[in-house]
């Protein structure tokens, strides 16, 4: 089996095991859903093109697809490379104690765990496991009805200083028939 034919075969199986494992919950999720609203990730709906910013260069990385699922309970993403090479399929939810967590499954057979964090004056999502000092956190940036950011930021001491590794543009895609808004 080639490259392709394995992440395809990964993305459908992982969309089948999040089923499996969604049903489970589903129904847990609507309590959740009332008592703590998404409406911070509703402008992050949609479909959008994916670009690596860096200076004024962008390089397109791929496709997102995020859609609330579970009656607006739940956030589903998924994300292709142009090449199929690399995809990703995550599931947002609450947890029994409150707390909204991503759990991505990612094409290199590996999972990323974050935790959705709008309290400050910022959204951002916040890795769950790190390497001992190491710290991770994505800062969703000039949120926009056709676009926004997100810069990846690492610490090595902590918490006490962060550095930006990555910025990443996502763009609107234009629905069928119409202009694109990039």
């Amino acid at each position: 089996m080639g490259r392709n034919e394995h992440a395809a075969s990964f993305l459908a199986t992982t969309q089948r095991v999040l089923v499996m494992l969604g049903a489970a919950f589903w129904s847990s999720l609507s309590v959740a859903c009332e008592k703590y609203p998404l409406d911070f990730l509703t402008p992050l709906v949609g479909e959008w093109n994916q670009f690596r910013v860096d200076g004024t260069e962008r390089t397109f990385l791929g496709t997102l697809r995020s859609e609330l699922a579970a009656g607006g309970c739940a956030l589903v993403q998924y994300f292709e490379s142009p090449n199929g090479e690399f995809s990703y399929v995550s599931l947002s939810a609450f947890e029994d104690d409150g707390v909204f967590v991503e759990r991505y499954a990612l094409s290199t057979g590996r999972m990323a765990v974050y935790q959705w964090d709008n309290s400050a004056e910022r959204l951002q999502q916040i890795r769950l496991v790190n390497k001992p000092n190491e710290k991770r956190h994505f800062v969703f940036l000039d949120i926009t009805d056709k676009s926004y950011f997100i810069a990846d930021e690492r610490s090595d001491d902590g918490g006490d200083t962060w550095r930006r590794v990555e910025l990443v543009q996502l763009v609107r895609r234009a629905a069928a028939g119409q202009p694109s808004s990039d």
